[in-house]
């Protein structure tokens, strides 16, 4: 379990909600009067701008698969996505677990207590500049069915943010077993038929997945 850069104790997280587009009424054209009144009509001018661009982007995020990156400590457990490596330490991007990029599941917010020692590879370590600050850990799993296929499930720990589901092709890592439960075999028969495999298993929750590399 590799250690990451400092991270702020509370980061704000960024939301895009879904919405449905409700076009703006116009009446007819308006010449402005001089004086106060004219201000108060460019405002209002402006904001209605500004307000008919929000709806038109709330519009197409709701015809649209909307995600949001937040900071990792503020993920909630079942949120699916993947990290990236931000200045400040790593955010994560939220994908609904079904989408092709959710390639992570959170298995287990931020806590004060580390990961489950079988499931410290996938763990996010949030170390506090305070002295006084405890450290928060973020415990992850695969978001991963049969058939599901991975750039290289050895991107873990200070690589786990390089992790991505990508299309089946040679090269790419296909899962091909998963079993409910934590498994140590689960990799032998697998081993039978492909050359290069690997095995990732979790303790809390028990699963295991057995993957091959396509090609190998």
């Amino acid at each position: 379990m590799a250690e990451f850069r400092c991270a702020p104790d509370t980061l704000a997280s960024v939301e895009n909600p879904l919405a449905s587009h409700h076009p703006s009424e116009h009446g007819r054209p308006h010449r402005p009067r001089t004086g106060r009144t004219t201000d108060v009509h460019v405002r209002q001018g402006r904001w209605g701008a500004v307000a008919v661009v929000a709806l038109l982007a709330l519009g197409v995020c709701g015809l649209a698969a909307c995600s949001s990156s937040k900071s990792v400590t503020t993920a909630s457990a079942g949120q699916c996505g993947f990290f990236t490596d931000a200045r400040r330490g790593w955010d994560f991007q939220t994908r609904a677990c079904a989408h092709p990029e959710a390639a992570l599941i959170v298995s287990r917010a931020s806590g004060t207590k580390p990961c489950a020692a079988g499931d410290r590879d996938f763990e996010y370590k949030v170390r506090k500049r305070k002295s006084s600050s405890t450290d928060e850990y973020v415990c992850t799993q695969l978001n991963a069915k049969v058939g599901d296929c991975f750039n290289n499930p050895r991107h873990v720990n200070a690589h786990l943010d390089r992790l991505r589901k990508v299309p089946c092709g040679t090269g790419a890592y296909e899962v091909d077993t998963r079993l409910a439960a934590d498994d140590i075999k689960v990799c032998d028969e697998s081993a039978k038929k492909f050359r290069d495999t690997e095995e990732v298993r979790f303790v809390v929750p028990p699963v295991s997945y057995c993957l091959h590399k396509i090609g190998a």
